[in-house]
């Protein structure tokens, strides 16, 4: 999913929203004939919202299959995308329309939808499994195909990678060279924090943005290469406690002591304006993703440097990781009509050209690992040179594999954590009552 997130916090929108669309999606007189995909803006450019239907990649991908395959094919777009995949699983269990295809979000999400989507495994060719991405982000249990017993839709979009954006120019008067000497580990990363923060200037600006961004694109790190998805998905559920897991707790007490000493914003929990001020040269460094490039690129012009979030060492789970991952994907609904057409559509959009495509449109990388860069992008620019070495590394946030009501909680109280509003273990009691881990 895209940097500016989707996900809404609060619940009782969704409910509004899916009332407004009641009337249209009982009615169930629709053409039987037609393949119909419905979509929210995770597969539409940022740019592309502002123009015609007709000119999006994804619509003009529709296009050119049916006109190959001699299809009728629908395209329905929803502007509140978080709505949209509430009514498909609503509907699937009350029998009302549904599509053929669905854009839902990956992870847990899509595991609580699972009822009410057609399993795939069966139809993914060896060929897929070995170059599209992010597999385990749509099978049954969070782990890789051949550990699962059910996959329920194709990663689709392209991927998103995390790094750090950096000011050249203020590296540079701070006596600060990270291109020969960039960070490899946390301790030289706040190393170079303090260093900015004797020199007047301030080392992190970020926002809140209602889902602890900060913490969940940079200092969760900790916890996620230290503890295996399947662990984390148990805390959610319940059926492990937060309050047990030393490395979350200490990963969400370092960016506390971060923010303690001046090293990000004061005005964290509620400033809006985190990107342009980074932008403008008022802080250092901001945690961004490549769908920030060219922002930053045309503003900044050579002061844009990129710097990979540092690696833990010792007893990882993972050797690296960098977090944005593809966390949407296309699935075929139970009740379609249309399953071997809806799956043959995916399958072509989801191959090595059409990848290509969309991500080049949408700004993100391909989700596919047999694209190299020059095949991605002809003339690369510096920073692009230097993060798309990432994409192997891409991995969901912790929150996709949290249920709603558990990561909305997650938000809120760690927030008050690392703003000095609560212990990371009064967080971790918190959290474990409202999942009622044992």
């Amino acid at each position: 999913m895209k940097s500016k997130k989707t996900l809404s916090v609060v619940l009782l929108i969704v409910v509004i929203v899916l009332s407004c669309f009641s009337f249209t999606a009982c009615n169930k007189n629709v053409d039987d004939t037609e393949l119909t995909i419905w979509i929210g803006g995770s597969v539409v450019g940022e740019n592309e919202v502002e123009e015609s239907q007709d000119s999006w990649i994804l619509q003009k991908l529709v296009n050119e299959y049916a006109k190959q395959f001699n299809v009728s094919v629908k395209l329905t777009y929803f502007e509140d995308e978080e709505a949209m995949v509430q009514l498909v699983a609503n509907n699937g269990r009350s029998g009302n329309e549904v599509p053929d295809i669905a854009c839902v979000y990956s992870s847990e999400i899509l595991r609580d939808m699972s009822d009410v989507l057609y399993p795939l495994k069966s139809y993914i060719t060896d060929e897929e499994k070995e170059h599209i991405m992010f597999w385990e982000t749509v099978t049954d249990n969070g782990r890789s195909i051949e550990e699962s017993n059910e996959v329920y839709g194709y990663p689709i979009g392209g991927t998103e990678v995390t790094f750090i954006a950096y000011n050249k120019s203020l590296f540079r008067e701070a006596g600060l060279d990270a291109e020969k000497n960039p960070p490899e580990t946390f301790d030289e990363f706040e190393s170079i924090c303090e260093t900015l923060a004797q020199k007047g200037v301030l080392p992190i600006v970020a926002s809140d943005d209602g889902w602890n961004e900060l913490y969940v694109q940079l200092f969760a790190k900790e916890w996620m290469q230290f503890v295996d998805d399947p662990t984390i998905i148990s805390e959610a559920k319940g059926e492990l406690s937060f309050s047990n897991d030393k490395h979350l707790l200490s990963s969400l007490e370092t960016m506390a002591t971060y923010f303690s000493k001046g090293y990000i914003n004061q005005d964290y929990a509620t400033n809006e304006d985190a990107t342009t001020l980074f932008a403008n040269g008022k802080a250092a460094m901001f945690s961004c993703s490549n769908y920030d490039i060219n922002l930053y690129a045309d503003i900044m012009g050579d002061d844009f440097g990129a710097l990979w979030v540092p690696d833990y060492s010792g007893d990882v789970v993972r050797d690296a990781i960098c977090f944005g991952g593809c966390n949407q994907c296309f699935s075929v609904t139970k009740d379609s009509n249309h399953k071997d057409e809806a799956i043959a559509l995916i399958k072509w959009m989801s191959n090595k050209e059409n990848n290509i495509r969309m991500a080049q449109k949408f700004g993100c990388f391909p989700n596919r690992n047999d694209i190299a860069l020059d095949e991605y992008d002809n003339n690369p620019s510096e920073v692009v040179q230097v993060i798309y070495p990432l994409l192997p590394y891409a991995h969901c946030t912790a929150d996709y594999l949290m249920p709603m009501n558990v990561y909305t909680e997650f938000y809120r109280r760690s927030l008050s954590v690392v703003i000095g509003e609560m212990t990371p273990e009064e967080f971790g009691i918190e959290m474990d009552e409202i999942t009622n881990a044992k």
